[in-house]
């Protein structure tokens, strides 16, 4: 995670070939448990080796005096 101009840069890795589903989520109350999918633009996508790439996302600044990001993956 780093500062990018109007947001957060979120990089994570992606394993290839298999069906699984990742999304980034936001909350700014980590004691309320609730989750939402984070509004999110894909910047870019790259090789790391033969297993996995990497993903970047830009994740907008919506003035929140706090915000927290997770990864959510999904088996389909």
């Amino acid at each position: 995670i780093g500062a990018a101009a109007g947001g957060l840069e979120y990089v994570h890795v992606r394993r290839k070939g298999t069906p699984v589903a990742y999304s980034p989520e936001s909350t700014d109350d980590l004691v309320s448990g609730v989750w939402t999918q984070a509004a999110y633009t894909i910047l870019s996508t790259g090789t790391l080796d033969d297993d996995f790439d990497v993903v970047t996302h830009q994740i907008p600044d919506h003035g929140e005096a706090k915000a927290f990001i997770r990864l959510k993956i999904d088996q389909l």
